[in-house]
């Protein structure tokens, strides 16, 4: 059986400031089957190619999405991908669009708040429940999705963060996971 081809996809609009982002991201550099792209360095003010995307969509059996929440979404850049890259015709519907039929689709999101304001009480939501349009965008472009990898307290040390230590060894996980696709 062939080695699984993965491609993760950062999108992070600062990556040389981030803390948790940045970590993860130098966690997975070096894993023999996974190449990996910072998106916002890549398009730098441009419009997402989808033709180029439909290129990378193809050739890769796995794809990891890594962001930062904010204001319980994705990065602007992740949205305009979902919609220039996932076209029509190619990526849905199911019997027309079926080059991703199949595939994987794994998110990674990191927050700066704790774990437990994620929760689906009046005024908040779970991650389950923030993630969900991504889990059905998988679905209908008949991917499978995978379980998501979510860090949380990724803020300044100083301001209640994870410490060096935990955020390296939430590196290490990572790339265990990641070594496991």
């Amino acid at each position: 059986m062939p080695e699984t081809k993965i491609l993760l996809s950062v999108f992070h609009p600062d990556l040389e400031k981030s803390r948790g982002n940045a970590k993860l991201f130098e966690a997975a550099k070096g894993i023999p089957n996974l190449s990996y792209r910072d998106m916002y360095l890549e398009y730098d003010g441009k419009y997402i190619d989808g033709a180029t995307e439909e290129i990378f969509l193809t050739e890769y059996d796995c794809f990891i999405f890594q962001y930062p929440m904010y204001w319980f979404g994705a990065p602007t850049l992740l949205s305009e991908w979902l919609e220039r890259a996932l076209a029509r015709g190619f990526a849905w519907p199911p019997g027309e669009g079926d080059a991703l039929r199949g595939k994987k689709w794994m998110t990674v999101v990191t927050t700066a708040a704790p774990a437990d304001e994620y929760t689906d009480a009046p005024g908040s939501a779970s991650m389950k429940t923030l993630l969900k349009p991504l889990e059905l965008t998988a679905g209908y472009c008949q991917m499978e999705w995978l379980e998501p990898f979510v860090v949380h307290d990724v803020r300044a040390i100083d301001e209640g963060g994870l410490t060096d230590e935990a955020l390296e060894q939430v590196a290490i996980r990572f790339r265990s996971v990641l070594e496991g696709l």
